[in-house]
């Protein structure tokens, strides 16, 4: 994770400040889906510093201060410099610091504080323990896209796990088969966060939005040979 000062990442998840009851009597904006007569409408909710979207939102509370959150069709959460997209997203929390996220289906991912932009069939992420989980299927490989001062680092692999470090950046390891591609960080920023929004204005995620491969030239590929279980796969990213 990014420790930038003023700068919001998955680290610094612990200092969001979540409103009151108050935040849940506010009405949901009402977004059509472009040249989809026949689509649910996506609804927006702003909560705090996170902002949710999705066919249908529901946000619980339960009595000993815990909470719920459940997005259902083009969901996507929106957390300052970090934007979440899923069939069906699950979040959880009962403190300001132990925030936990599922991701199901046609995960999308990007941080551009991190500077991580990945593609999953399924994510985990416990923001206190400071950890990220990818799994891919048969049909798709996970794919994390990794900068790294000057260069990008591709990595393809059936499962993808990240630990987040205080002052040193990251590390991670793949689960059978991976391929890392280096190359030198190209003109076009797959970090940037999808369109130009404005606070409280989040849209769903669109074929348009950044979560391609970056623009690799001349690209240096190796493979590690698959296995069942969990190899020395561990690839560590100092700070940008």
């Amino acid at each position: 994770m990014s420790f930038k000062p003023g700068v919001f990442s998955l680290s610094f998840v612990c200092a969001f400040i979540f409103p009151s009851l108050l935040a849940l009597t506010l009405q949901a904006e009402e977004k059509s889906e472009p040249n989809s007569a026949t689509a649910a409408k996506v609804q927006t909710l702003p909560l705090g510093q996170m902002i949710l979207s999705g066919e249908e939102i529901d946000v619980k509370i339960h009595g000993d201060g815990s909470r719920v959150i459940r997005l259902q069709g083009r969901a996507g959460i929106k957390i300052d410099e970090m934007c979440f997209s899923a069939d069906v997203i699950d979040a959880s929390y009962s403190s300001d610091s132990d925030l936990k996220l599922d991701l199901e289906g046609q995960v999308k991912i990007i941080s551009s504080a991190d500077r991580i932009n990945a593609t999953a069939d399924e994510a985990h992420f416990d923001f206190g323990a400071k950890t990220m989980n990818l799994k891919g299927d048969e049909k798709q490989v996970v794919k994390l896209i990794r900068g790294n001062g000057s260069q990008n680092t591709q990595i393809e692999a059936t499962e993808i796990q990240v630990q987040f470090k205080d002052q040193s950046g990251m590390q991670l390891k793949t689960l059978g088969a991976a391929t890392f591609t280096e190359t030198k960080a190209a003109q076009s920023n797959p970090f940037s966060l999808p369109g130009s929004r404005k606070q409280n204005q989040f849209q769903p995620f669109s074929t348009d939005d950044q979560f391609g491969p970056a623009r690799f030239e001349s690209p240096k590929s190796k493979k590690k040979p698959a296995n069942n279980v969990f190899q020395d796969n561990t690839t560590p990213f100092s700070r940008s």
